[in-house]
């Protein structure tokens, strides 16, 4: 987009308009402490949507009744004001003939019309640089897990892209505004793809629908688990019914368990044309009972061995208890002996029997001390090793209550036969179980979810397939980095770096935001950089490439080609307070060399400008606010680029 700061400006409590003038490219405005340079990114920030009122107390403040910004972009003017702390703003379109005379900006223009909610105003503004998206969701599950949906973009996270304050400019610490706030730098990094134009509202749209697809497969999927748990359990009663029946009729019904719960339908044809036939010379009833039963022996034994050792287990942790809470009394009064020489009092002979006991008590209470450390550790091991057992005891008991379960019922076959129940009417009642349990199985639909899941894979797999060509963000992301990080080098080689870090390698993260210099693999952050002058270059080249990117993409940019830079030359400066003479003293830069890489800053800002319109079309705005003044530029005049915006004999605020 072609757009700049055409004009701010306030209007004090008498009516008066005091304003400055901008144009494309390169802007300067210069002068001593106290004149109101800083204020121009603070009005400007304000009449953008700031929900703080950051203007400098001082003349400013004192006389204002309104800030004002007039931006042009596209043929068009947006004019913006604020009323001071107040939380409503004024947004307009006007046309060049209402813009070019200075006089309609009174305080009976601005009172015709209602001032917005900040809240309403930013989405206004926004709507002005093309930024129309509503909603950034990409899960509709999350709108549930937040118990809302996630905030719009708003053009405030456009502002860390244009602001570089005098506090952040050289700082080794922070790179965007606002980005000490965890919540504006989140939204500002995933938003890039917004501001770049990569994404529209039905990038969302479809990503929503995808996630919700997925959402979708995946409760299938759990559904599907669980009825195939339920099959596995079925596999074991249906066996046990098996086994029943062969007890019953002496006859086996030719299949495994597994089989039928894999193929239920067919077996359910196959029952309904059965007819039970009896063995009564099988002796497979006391062959299955037999079975049980062994079965169930074992796992008693094995039960009790578990115990016994659960047993020995609890009475080694009731003893390290114990053990624990005297030795702490003990561990208490045992200390390391110190050696001594032994000598005869009488004839002063020296004796090593001694001295060799207290070398050989001192080991032992060093052993002794060390044991007592260790004990918290096997009372540890104590514990952890009985829960293992007492869960293996409780499956071995579960596994007997079901052989219990199992042998009642074959030994119930022959109960049932003193009651005058057949054989072929007991083995038909299993029969009819083992139909309810493949009945049960038929009806939990397996294959019909089974469908379902392939049908939902398909759709997805086509949505995805459309969506990546259309978007394919990553490549996106990928290339812009590339391009930025490309620009940043190629702007940084004219900054004059410390030596230590030529060739300059930077390279910016587009998924973190942040800055480093790669050397030999390795990652050199900007707090490890070195001196003032190294941060300031990191700054301007980084915010100098991602302008030039914006102004490369044309249309497809939301972020304006406008950038504020206040008080560049301040790491070369040595104390802007003093700063009070009417004409720059060029005197108080530390040498020569201070004054050439401070003129080789606004050389590259010119040239930055000038080369940016020629290879995009689109030439950007940059308005520095500094102390420097008359300069004697390569790359153009110093002069022509103040153009009258200096202050020193008066300020903005001109009394």
């Amino acid at each position: 987009m072609r757009c700049f700061v055409k004009y701010i400006m306030v209007i004090d409590n008498k009516d008066k308009i005091h304003f400055v003038t901008f144009n494309e490219g390169l802007n300067i405005i210069t002068g001593k402490s106290s004149t109101g340079k800083s204020a121009m990114i603070e009005i400007f920030d304000y009449c953008f949507g700031n929900s703080d009122y950051t203007v400098p107390v001082g003349v400013i403040t004192d006389v204002a009744r309104i800030y004002c910004t007039v931006v042009y972009k596209d043929g068009n003017y947006l004019i913006v004001a604020r009323r001071p702390s107040e939380n409503k703003a004024f947004i307009k379109v006007e046309n060049n003939d209402f813009v070019s005379n200075i006089d309609n900006f009174c305080m009976e223009y601005f009172n015709r019309y209602d001032f917005l909610g900040i809240s309403d105003f930013n989405k206004e503004l926004g709507h002005f640089f093309g930024l129309d998206i509503t909603d950034v969701t990409e899960d509709e599950a999350e709108k549930d897990y937040r118990g809302r949906k996630k905030g719009r973009p708003s053009i405030r996270n456009v502002i860390s892209y244009i602001l570089q304050h005098q506090n952040l400019v050289a700082n080794k610490h922070a790179l965007f505004y606002r980005f000490d706030e965890k919540e504006k730098r989140e939204q500002t990094i995933e938003q890039f793809k917004i501001f770049s134009g990569f994404v529209d509202q039905e990038y969302f749209v479809k990503k929503q629908e995808l996630k919700k697809l997925e959402r979708d497969v995946k409760q299938l999927e759990l559904k599907q688990e669980r009825e195939r748990e339920y099959q596995n359990s079925l596999i074991g009663k249906l066996g046990f019914h098996l086994k029943e029946y062969h007890a019953v009729t002496g006859r086996s019904l030719e299949t495994q368990a597994s089989e039928m719960v894999k193929h239920p339908k067919q077996h359910l044809e196959k029952l309904s044309a059965f007819i039970v036939n009896v063995d009564y010379n099988s002796d497979s009833y006391n062959t299955e009972l037999l079975s049980l039963k062994e079965k169930r022996q074992t796992l008693t034994l094995e039960v009790r061995n578990l115990n016994s050792k659960l047993n020995n287990i609890n009475a080694s942790i009731n003893f390290a208890k114990q053990y624990s809470a005297k030795s702490n009394n003990l561990s208490n009064t045992i200390i390391p002996t110190r050696n001594q020489t032994s000598i005869c009092p009488f004839c002063k002979t020296v004796h090593t029997t001694v001295n060799n006991e207290q070398i050989r008590l001192s080991e032992a209470i060093k052993w002794l001390n060390s044991e007592l450390q260790k004990i918290p550790y096997f009372l540890d091991s104590f514990l952890e090793e009985k829960q293992k057992l007492e869960n293996k005891i409780g499956e071995e008991k579960k596994k007997i209550a079901e052989l219990n379960s199992e042998i009642d019922r074959i030994e119930a076959i022959d109960k049932n036969l003193q009651k005058q129940q057949s054989l072929e009417r007991q083995a038909q009642k299993i029969l009819y179980k083992i139909e309810s349990f493949l009945e049960n199985i038929v009806e939990s639909n397996q294959d019909v979810i089974e469908n379902e899941i392939k049908e939902y894979k398909q759709k997805i797999k086509a949505t995805s397939t459309i969506f990546n060509v259309k978007y394919d963000i990553s490549e996106k992301m990928k290339r812009a980095g590339e391009n930025i990080n490309k620009k940043m080098n190629e702007i940084g080689e004219k900054f004059d770096f410390e030596e230590s870090y030529k060739p300059i390698n930077l390279k910016f993260d587009l998924n973190t935001f942040d800055l480093y210099q790669e050397r030999d693999g390795h990652k050199i952050f900007l707090r490890s950089m070195g001196s003032g002058a190294n941060w300031l270059y990191c700054h301007l080249s980084l915010f100098l490439s991602l302008q030039y990117y914006f102004c490369s993409i044309g249309e497809k940019s939301i972020v304006p080609p406008v950038l504020f830079i206040d008080q560049p030359s301040q790491v070369y400066f040595p104390s802007i307070e003093i700063d009070e003479a009417e004409e720059f003293d060029r005197s108080k830069l530390k040498k020569d060399t201070d004054i050439e890489a401070v003129t080789n800053v606004y050389d590259q800002l010119v040239k930055f400008c000038d080369d940016t319109e020629k290879k995009t079309g689109i030439r950007p705005q940059i308005i520095v606010t500094d102390h420097a003044d008359k300069l004697e530029l390569k790359n153009g005049d110093f002069e022509s680029l103040v153009n009258g915006r200096r202050w020193r004999k008066r300020g903005f605020i001109e009394k």
